[in-house]
């Protein structure tokens, strides 16, 4: 017996640490998963969830925004857009000492300043007619920047270079980087300055034109939303080709005309064509699983019940049994066992209408009055049931009464030990007025 216990004590050892050795895999590998998720996303360059949960970015930047003093402030709210940081944070790997270092950059923003951009499209200009050489020539200023960002009080300029005006580009971060200086736009000297103002005397002082021989003509840039600037030196008609079809016919004319095409529209010519733009907003629903798996769970659909509502549809009253109240949970199976054999309590329908018994009930009340007053006239021994005010009625109106059957007290019709009958006044007897005789209806024996 010992050995048999001391070998199930070592079995059922050896059972809990194998069931702790896959616990402990089985977490391995869910660590393992979420670290390849990790390194796969810093090896993206990107900040996401999977890198550094909500919670944890959510305490990051209000610790920044703590410590932080005007006019600085952070891109977004982190109590509220918290995901818009998710969008454009971007984060640097560091491996050092078997430990993974990531480096995340928050930009803040000044919030003194803020910043309009323009692009500059600057087109050379074809002259009108021929130069003296014979030659086509064109001229285009000499401008400081492609780019340049005003502030929207319009005292101070920045002239953007390429990589800082794709950054302010992006119209769904709203905020870029710029390291470029500032400069007042009251003392400026810069050609691209004096176009902006379109001050005619500043162009003249501060813009150097430059003139070009045989230059290849025309040319057209793209501005926005279906519009094009085209620069030739020939008018040039255009045939506008909408969904394969012609529509109608745009021209340009020398030196410079700015056109624009319908979406999907496109300008032809022997020269040049002038591409299609394509813009439309669609909003999509998406279709999660989990929704429509709510849908086909509902509560309403939930049908628990059903196999009780089957056995009785009408929920008719019964009798349960006694085995039943004294248990307080049950299977449904059991419980629909013991339900089928039960016996529904029907209430049976009445047969007469009511006002017949409430006729039954006045006749029963009747019959009950007249035996009360039929056993209550023999505990008397026949004495005068009437009294009183109905006594008096009988004796005011003794003249006029013509009695039928009714039982004279004072007069005797037989012996007097004899029994009382019943007798009838004759229609011609005469009553004196002196005369006080009691009539009582008589109850017979």
């Amino acid at each position: 017996m010992k050995t048999a216990a001391v070998l199930l004590c070592l079995c059922i050892g050896l059972v809990v640490v194998i069931a702790e050795i896959i616990s402990m895999i089985s977490r391995m590998i869910v660590y393992l998963e979420h670290l390849q998720l990790q390194l796969n996303m810093l090896s993206l360059g990107r900040l996401a969830p999977s890198t550094i949960t909500p919670r944890n970015l959510q305490k990051l930047l209000l610790e920044i925004e703590d410590h932080i003093q005007p006019p600085l402030k952070l891109t977004g709210d982190p109590n509220r857009n918290l995901w818009n940081f998710y969008q454009y944070l971007t984060c640097t790997t560091i491996l050092e000492n078997d430990k993974i270092l990531v480096v995340v950059p928050v930009p803040l923003l000044d919030s003194r300043e803020e910043f309009e951009v323009f692009q500059v499209h600057n087109l050379p200009l074809p002259s009108i007619g021929t130069s003296n050489l014979g030659l086509p020539m064109t001229a285009t200023y000499e401008i400081e920047s492609k780019a340049v960002a005003i502030n929207k009080q319009r005292t101070k300029f920045v002239l953007l270079e390429q990589d800082e005006f794709e950054a302010c580009s992006e119209p769904l971060i709203g905020f870029c980087a710029v390291r470029s200086p500032l400069y007042p736009m009251y003392a400026s000297k810069f050609c691209i300055m004096a176009l902006f103002k379109n001050d005619s005397k500043a162009i003249k002082q501060q813009c150097q034109t430059k003139v070009q021989l045989n230059t290849a003509l025309p040319r057209a840039e793209y501005l926005s939303d279906g519009m094009w600037v085209v620069s030739t030196a020939t008018p040039i008609t255009f045939s506008v080709l909408c969904h394969g079809k012609s529509v109608s016919s745009l021209v340009a004319q020398p030196p410079m005309s700015v056109l624009t095409l319908g979406m999907t529209c496109i300008g032809s010519s022997d020269s040049i064509s002038l591409t299609p733009y394509y813009q439309q907003e669609n909003v999509f629903a998406v279709n999660e699983s989990y929704l429509s798996w709510l849908t086909d769970y509902a509560l309403s659909n939930i049908s628990l019940w059903k196999p009780v509502n089957q056995l009785l549809p009408k929920l008719d009253p019964v009798k349960l049994p006694k085995q039943l109240g004294d248990l307080q949970e049950i299977n449904m199976g059991p419980l629909i066992s013991r339900l089928q054999g039960l016996q529904t309590i029907t209430k049976e329908k009445s047969r007469w209408p009511i006002w017949v018994y409430v006729l039954i009930a006045l006749t029963a009340a009747a019959i009950v009055a007249g035996i009360v007053l039929y056993v209550r006239s023999k505990l008397l021994g026949g004495k005068a049931l009437l009294t009183g005010p109905i006594t008096r009625f009988w004796e005011s109106k003794q003249e006029t009464l013509k009695p039928t059957v009714l039982q004279v007290v004072d007069q005797a019709t037989g012996a007097t030990d004899a029994d009382r009958a019943t007798a009838s006044a004759p229609e011609g007897v005469t009553l004196m007025d002196n005369s006080r005789v009691k009539f009582y209806p008589s109850l017979g024996q």
